[in-house]
């Protein structure tokens, strides 16, 4: 018996004036699994809530062609992909050189679910997530604001901004800083190396970078 149910429950595409592309999927899912693969993209904003669906929105700004995205399953996993579109001929003139057009999506899953990511170069941010998430990010500036579940994160080059209520850190840059404001002591602690506990270790926050800067700072009230 299957325990994957895949339903499209709207899909729909709005094109404005100023010659934007918008497009939204909802789907409702019974497994847990979640799987996003995106090309270059402008930006993600990654977020989870109670309700029982994956929700899809992209904005992209060509004028006559939309981002295209697919969403399907493979074996128990809910797959979400992406091919990245190229300025039309018409438009040529316009830009001088071809160039690809990056969209922005904003993703939302289910509370306690486990996503896999992986984004070519982009922006991620990922806000109130509660599940377990693992990103890949080749280039790119990442964000994980209030951060209520677990987070395996691997970038090649960027910025990392977590803004942190508790956690179990475990952080590490070959090549570039770590910069924490954290009220922490830790037991391995430089600019290359932070491995401690913050609050409580209930949630681990784990980040492997190679020339990444990573910023960390405690989530006000």
């Amino acid at each position: 018996m299957k325990t994957f149910s895949y339903i499209f429950i709207c899909a729909c595409i709005i094109q404005q004036a100023v010659g934007q592309n918008y497009l939204e999927k909802s789907v409702e899912v019974s497994s847990k699994n979640i799987e996003i693969y995106l090309n270059d993209i402008d930006n993600l904003i990654l977020r989870s809530t109670k309700a029982a669906s994956v929700d899809v929105h992209l904005q992209d700004f060509q004028e006559n062609k939309l981002s295209a995205v697919k969403i399907d399953h493979r074996k128990n996993s809910l797959v979400i992909t992406s091919a990245e579109s190229y300025i039309i001929q018409e438009q040529f003139n316009k830009f001088c050189v071809e160039q690809p057009v990056l969209t922005n999506y904003i993703i939302t899953v289910p509370n306690n679910s486990n996503v896999n990511l992986k984004i070519g170069k982009g922006n991620l941010s990922v806000i109130k997530f509660k599940g377990n998430l693992n990103a890949e990010v080749d280039t790119g500036e990442v964000l994980l604001n209030n951060i209520l579940g677990n987070v395996t994160l691997f970038i090649v080059d960027g910025v990392v901004r977590v803004k942190l209520q508790k956690g179990a850190l475990d952080i590490k840059t070959n090549l570039g800083k770590i910069i924490s404001t954290l009220p922490v002591k830790s037991k391995i602690k430089n600019t290359k190396i932070l491995k401690e506990t913050y609050e409580s270790n209930l949630q681990i926050l784990n980040i492997r970078a190679i020339k990444a800067n990573i910023y960390l700072d405690a989530l006000k009230d």
